[in-house]
């Protein structure tokens, strides 16, 4: 090895100090040697100590750097393709990242700009395409994917990428290689013509999306869904990317997205179509035990070819179709189609307002951002869109339609009511939705469907079994409506509702008799979180409504909380003496709540102070 290092260095001293090209026997041998040194110094790395392995670190990167000067210089050898060739292996067999690095640039380059037969550059451009999916370990994958973004500019290739790209994008397990897979066909959508993209790219998408159509009774096979998976992504980069093109499609893929949604939430057109009455039907009890049942059968988790990942991949697309097509996305979002038929899929903000009581949360909190798009074309007095009213095209309206409002509502409360499971997006999305709701609700239903939505999330808010995300969620969205809302007349009718969450957040925070939280209380974070919003809450009423007013219903509030504690305190003592076994019953629960919140402030405490003590055995 270092009679290696020692004879390459000459060679390279050699040539720059007396600055004359070398002969083609000089640089064939030159390039021989590379060849062994590159390959000697990779084997050397795996097997040797770590003062050896850095010395031949530095011998390979040496080489690799001499290298990339002769391909620069376009010297034709042909010991140079063999090197070309091993530097391909070692894309992604070496274990350095800069090694791989120095090697795809290498490869690239050379692929790009030397004289290659077809037949060669076909084995290099496949056996590079082999190690994007056929390696074993992500960095290999990763770089081979490097390399292949950017040959994404030789568009003799395009289809052999685009189709090994959309295979890495379903089936690759690391989320680093599915994205770098995601830049890769975005490459090539970007660089290849409109007649390429509309004749394969566009076809194999919208037909891998309608395979629906074709596949009797394997709807739920695993294969179905995720050839829907595949198309629907490839439709979804084609949305983002090349939304000129993809204009003049956005009736047939919200057609097919419709299907889909049909197929994979396992409801029937009919249903849909119902105007379901205002009384309430258990939805959160419905969202619960779906939760249960899926969390039973493994699919409300990251399981392959889902059903959940079907809807959240549909809902995806469009949600990006809403984004980058404008008017031709909205038209086709409001298209009724055939609704005396039973086959034909139903108007497609029916089947977003059913998937917002899907399990997964994923899927919710996509319908959630895909609804507040929807919603923000349109303004609360009018509830239509400027573009469809100037349309003059026959149009289904989620909002107009009889009890429109009342089923968006109460769905609404489902998501907000299920903050354990809920993330970041979902809430936001789905306040901004609600506070939409209630002001919508306000105007085109006399202030009965506002007054309604209100004690709802009120109900929310003050549940006292589960105060900490939920009074906190309710208490951001009253902010929100506080904000959004100007009229007084609303917060005349409806401020006692606000003020009444904010003072229990208030009461909440306090600690009870001896020092000790409830098992229940929220946590100190937590705490703090929801004493200042709620403070905020507070002053923003006052500020509408006015000192006075406010006064007035804050005793009110006040008077109706002391008369319930009261009226608790009373039912307990009559409780004693009517039924002591459960009185003790209870009184026994609440020592042990005590005694796990002293536990747990204990643990806390230490926690602040760096020990680490055991707790005591009872």
């Amino acid at each position: 090895s270092a009679r290696k290092k020692a004879r390459s260095a000459g060679v390279t001293s050699t040539a720059e100090s007396n600055r004359t090209p070398l002969s083609e026997g000089q640089l064939r041998s030159l390039v021989q040697l590379l060849t062994v040194s590159v390959l000697d110094a990779s084997s050397a790395s795996n097997i040797t100590s770590c003062a050896s392995s850095t010395e031949s670190a530095l011998l390979q990167s040496s080489c690799l750097l001499l290298v990339r000067e002769i391909v620069a210089a376009k010297v034709l050898l042909p010991e140079l393709y063999d090197l070309v060739k091993s530097l391909g292996d070692q894309l992604v067999l070496s274990p350095r990242r800069a090694t791989r690095e120095a090697a795809a640039s290498i490869l690239v380059t050379f692929i790009l700009t030397y004289p290659v037969g077809d037949k060669r550059l076909d084995s290099q451009v496949r056996q590079l395409v082999t190690n994007c999916s056929g390696f074993e370990f992500e960095e290999g994958r990763l770089s081979a994917l490097d390399a292949l973004h950017s040959l994404a500019k030789k568009q003799a290739y395009a289809q052999l990428f685009f189709l090994a790209m959309t295979l890495q994008l379903l089936n690759d397990g690391s989320l680093k290689c599915r994205v770098k897979a995601a830049d890769v066909i975005a490459s090539l959508v970007r660089r290849v013509s409109k007649e390429l993209l509309s004749e394969q790219f566009l076809q194999f998408g919208l037909k891998w999306m309608g395979s629906l159509d074709n596949s009797e009774g394997s709807d739920s096979s695993a294969s179905s869904r995720s050839l829907v998976i595949a198309g629907v992504q490839v439709c979804s980069l084609l949305v983002q990317h090349r939304a000129d093109i993809m204009k003049r499609q956005a009736a047939t893929l919200f057609l097919l997205a419709r299907t889909a949604l049909l197929r994979y939430l396992h409801c029937r057109p009919a249903d849909l179509l119902l105007e379901a009455p205002r009384k309430e039907v258990g939805e959160e009890e419905q969202v619960e035990v779906a939760q249960e049942k899926a969390e039973e059968e493994g699919i409300a988790g990251s399981g392959e070819g889902a059903d959940w990942a079907v809807l959240y991949q549909v809902l995806l697309l469009l949600e990006r179709c809403l984004t980058h097509l404008g008017p031709a996305a909205e038209l086709a979002c409001v298209d009724p189609g055939d609704l005396s038929s039973d086959t034909s899929p139903p108007p497609l903000m029916l089947l977003v307002l059913e998937a917002l009581l899907f399990p997964h949360a994923w899927v919710r909190a996509v319908c959630c951002r895909l609804l507040l798009l929807y919603l923000s074309q349109r303004d609360v007095t009018r509830l239509t869109s400027d573009a469809i009213s100037a349309s003059n095209l026959p149009s289904f309206e989620l909002l107009t339609r009889p009890n429109g409002l009342y089923q968006l509502g109460r769905r609404l409360c489902v998501c907000l009511s299920q903050a354990g499971q809920a993330t970041g997006a979902l809430v936001e999305a789905a306040s901004a939705a609600a506070v939409f709701t209630v002001r919508a609700m306000f105007r085109q239903t006399e202030g009965d469907g506002a007054a309604w939505l209100m004690q709802r999330l009120r109900g929310v808010g003050t549940d006292s079994q589960r105060t900490g995300p939920r009074r906190l969620l309710v208490l951001r969205l009253y902010l929100l409506l506080l904000r959004e809302e100007q009229d007084p007349l609303f917060w005349t009718r409806f401020s006692h509702h606000l003020v009444e969450v904010a003072s229990r957040a208030c009461l909440s925070v306090q600690p009870a008799q001896g020092g000790l939280l409830d098992s229940s209380s929220p946590e100190p974070q937590q705490q703090q979180q929801q004493q200042q919003v709620a403070e905020e809450v507070l002053a923003l009423v006052e500020q509408r409504v006015g000192s006075q007013q406010f006064l007035g219903v804050l005793a009110a509030v006040q008077r109706r909380l002391q008369q319930a504690k009261a009226s608790r305190k009373q039912q307990l003592a009559a409780e004693a003496v009517t039924d002591p076994r459960a009185f003790a019953a209870k009184k026994v629960e609440r020592q042990q709540q005590k005694k796990g919140a002293r536990k747990r402030r204990n643990l806390r405490f230490d926690a602040t102070k760096g020990t680490n003590k055991r707790p005591r055995k009872n």
